[in-house]
């Protein structure tokens, strides 16, 4: 990979994306992933890519995964629909979003993908978020009580036992706490008001996995306000109420949330009232490049946005809240931007000169035909490839042809008319014109695209679906609101004049739930014992509310056993 992104330097549109030139050609997200990762890996400045909505902005992550080492490769997602945020805001789109927000307090280059909907979002000021973490240490004074309070006003959730991230848990002296930033949960030790231990341990078997002298745990919300101002705020909106208003029920429903600080979507609703101030990504990233890909569709996908919130805020009767800062405002926070577009508008535009390339879809005689026609031409052929039966059976077709495969790491240039195989995750393959090199994926050779190999979110939980590829006609589901279903299949829907695709999931009764494509991650697969069938949930009962319920309860009760065998050994 090195080889070619050392290639991809000299290109005059990687040298014009890095220079900033104002307008780049890319024609496809496989030439658009290898232009932004050459001119990442040349220069190793902060960038930031700005796409318009979050599948394109998904898509783009996992054609730069490889090209970009992992720790410098962030995603930032948000839900793009508050209606659908408000019914259930997603844990794994959260914990991604305060992941890379820590991650941007580092003096560290990084390669940022996001979207629309996410660089309008509000969110804490930098010195804000930067102030609500917590840096633990051996042998420190630390009152017990007041760090819990500190928890809960960042937004973690105390349980019997945790169970996933954004929780902790207290057993006597033992503080157990699941902050993002970390691979594994915190068990620390207190005697006293100081702390004994630290360790990282295994949620599943709770056996402790390495001690450690300190530790870092950041916010389980990217909703931080300051307390004394909340609560002032809170005061004044209490004394404003309106009983002869229209939406009186709902904004005193909404002010007893605020004060138990239990709903997600009623804080983010109220954000800008309740804050002293609000920022913006870009505020957590000043001196960064700004790319924008594809600035007109950014735009446009701001309109829809913006037009859908009134709508819901309109129903209801609350049109009075700010939901996103006006895009203007957010194009004039860097003026060191450059788009990224499809066609060209004028002689300075600069091409990217990419081509796509033919496919075999798995025929072997059509492969042999293409492979004949580019050594022909005395190129460099590299099929890229990284599972092992597929390998194998390539190299067996090439052997039948009197050809020998040999692997290529990608860290030195190869010479005219050879023929390997390499591991590059590439979703698509493309051919270097005037350098001579042709890629082919698993696309072109089988047929069959390439899998993400990582998953972007941080949350730690049951069996999340990392791509609604992953379910069957007929599948059980569970919904984080909703509780059982049947997955039904995918389903397109015409609203406004606007065709969007969701998930059919059925219901007990006959009833169906829609599930916005973009949200698929509120859906988790249901795994039962020995293929058991589920009985569905009923929408608009709280009979889900109480089996979760019951579940933790059930969950607290091994806890303390567990947590005694712990204390006793």
């Amino acid at each position: 990979m090195k080889a070619l992104l050392e290639l991809l330097q000299d290109f005059p549109a990687v040298k014009a994306l890095s220079a900033g030139q104002k307008r780049i050609i890319a024609n496809d997200r496989s030439q658009e992933a290898l232009l932004i990762a050459a001119s990442f890996w040349a220069n190793k400045q902060k960038m930031i890519i700005v796409k318009n909505n979050l599948f394109a902005a998904q898509q783009l992550y996992e054609r730069l995964e490889g090209l970009v080492d992992y720790e410098h490769c962030l995603f930032f997602p948000v839900d793009e629909s508050f209606r659908i945020e408000a019914l259930a805001s997603s844990p794994e789109l959260l914990t991604q979003r305060l992941y890379v927000l820590d991650k941007l307090l580092t003096e560290e280059n990084y390669l940022l993908i996001t979207h629309t909907a996410a660089i309008s979002r509000l969110l804490p000021t930098y010195e804000l978020f930067k102030a609500s973490q917590i840096d633990l240490q051996v042998n420190s004074q630390l009152n017990l009580e007041e760090f819990m309070a500190k928890l809960v006003s960042i937004g973690y959730q105390r349980v019997n036992k945790i169970t996933h991230s954004l929780e902790f848990a207290r057993r006597g002296g033992v503080l157990d706490i699941y902050s993002v930033n970390n691979e594994l949960p915190l068990r620390i030790e207190f005697f006293g008001d100081e702390i004994e231990s630290i360790r990282f341990f295994d949620l599943d078997s709770q056996r402790t996995v390495k001690m450690v002298d300190k530790a870092k745990i950041i916010a389980a919300t990217d909703l931080i306000v300051d307390e004394i101002y909340y609560q002032s705020k809170l005061n004044e909106l209490r004394a404003k109420l309106d009983t002869a208003s229209l939406d009186y029920e709902h904004k005193v429903k909404d002010l007893e949330s605020l004060s138990k600080q239990e709903s997600y979507s009623t804080l983010y609703k109220y954000y800008s009232q309740v804050s002293k101030k609000v920022g913006c990504l870009f505020d957590y990233a000043k001196e960064a490049r700004v790319i924008y890909s594809h600035l007109k569709e950014i735009q446009e996908n701001f309109r829809l946005l913006t037009e859908e919130s009134f709508e819901y805020l309109k129903e209801r009767e609350d049109t009075s809240f700010i939901l996103h800062f006006p895009l203007s405002t957010i194009l004039n926070k860097i003026p060191n931007k450059t788009s990224i577009e499809i066609f060209r508008r004028s002689e300075s535009d600069v091409e990217f000169p990419l081509r796509e390339v033919e496919g075999a879809n798995g025929n072997a005689q059509q492969l042999k035909l293409i492979v004949e026609e580019y050594l022909r031409r005395h190129y460099r052929l590299i099929l890229c490839l990284d599972n092992p039966n597929q390998i194998a059976c390539v190299k067996n077709w090439f052997k039948d042809w009197g050809y020998e495969l040999s692997y290529y790491d990608g860290k030195k240039s190869l010479p005219r008319d050879s023929l390997s195989y390499s591991d590059f995750p590439f979703k698509e393959g493309y051919e270097l014109v005037n350098e001579g090199y042709i890629f082919l994926s698993p696309l072109e050779i089988f047929g069959q695209q390439l899998r993400s190999r990582r998953s972007y979110t941080r949350y730690r939980d049951a069996q999340v679906l990392q791509s609604y590829d992953n379910l069957d006609l007929g599948d059980y589901v569970v919904h984080e609101v909703y509780g059982i279903g049947q997955f039904l299949g995918i389903k397109t829907i015409e609203n406004q004049g606007i065709h969007r695709d969701y998930l059919h999931i059925a219901y007990r009764n006959n009833e169906d739930l829609y599930v916005p494509l973009a949200q698929f991650k509120v859906v988790r697969k249901y795994v039962s014992k020995q293929g058991a069938s589920p009985r569905l949930s009923k929408l608009g009962s709280n009979e889900w509310l109480k089996t979760k319920t019951k579940i933790k309860q059930r969950i607290g009760e091994i806890s303390d056993r567990l947590m005694s065998l712990y204390l006793k050994r």
